[in-house]
């Protein structure tokens, strides 16, 4: 039963498909089918080429329409206003800028260190010690420095594969759009090509039409 479905799924996807790649064509011809079947005089095919030459010129600006929205570029009424308003004043405004900088330090840290001394006449033994001190100090300093040296390669590390990945996304989105730009509105402009041009030759050749088919 799943596969069923399935396969009617993929079926009406396929069927969806063709419709949007014969709607140019199929329309373009099947009006003035229709008109010659319900209304053969010069007035229907008139009519019928005027409504197609509007639907081509209506998916023409869907087109455009969509490629604006694509790429975030205001309407042609917003572009109006900006423009209007953007009129030469007599004064002009005077706009005062004020910055500020701010100072930060990071990845810096101030650590305190402690060297054992021994006092004079201090015997071997206390010197011995002293020196065992000294040395595990170093030992662990050396350590906390290279763990933080550490710290820091391997956070840097995940800010470059963090800006590394957004990046290459924000790659793949412009790609996206530019290819979505360049054939998405193929389909449409096909479409409005067929009915433009279906609908200019029943506008410009109606009266023509209409006596070839009452001679039929």
């Amino acid at each position: 039963m799943k596969a069923a479905i399935y396969y009617l799924k993929r079926v009406a996807a396929w069927v969806w498909q063709g419709c949007h790649l014969l709607s140019g064509p199929l329309l373009a011809l099947g009006a003035p089918l229709v008109a010659a079947w319900l209304w053969p005089t010069e007035f229907g095919f008139r009519s019928v080429g005027f409504l197609l030459q509007v639907l081509g010129v209506w998916i023409v600006w869907v087109g455009i329409r969509g490629t604006r929205k694509q790429f975030d570029v205001p309407g042609s009424w917003a572009q109006t206003k900006a423009w209007m308003s953007s009129f030469p004043r007599i004064r002009g405004r005077v706009i005062l800028a004020s910055g500020s900088a701010i100072v930060s330090l990071s990845g810096m840290s101030a650590r305190a260190h402690v060297w054992s001394g021994v006092p004079e006449g201090a015997t071997v033994e206390q010197r011995l010690e002293a020196v065992e001190k000294n040395v595990r100090r170093v030992r662990d300093d050396l350590s906390a420095h290279q763990k933080e040296a550490d710290d820091r390669v391997r956070a840097q590390d995940e800010v470059m594969k963090r800006e590394r990945a957004e990046r290459e996304a924000a790659d793949k989105e412009i790609h996206e759009k530019i290819k979505e730009t360049e054939t998405g509105g193929l389909k449409l402009n096909a479409a409005g090509v067929w009915w433009l041009l279906s609908g200019t030759v029943c506008s410009t050749f109606p009266e023509e039409i209409a006596h070839m088919l009452r001679g039929a």
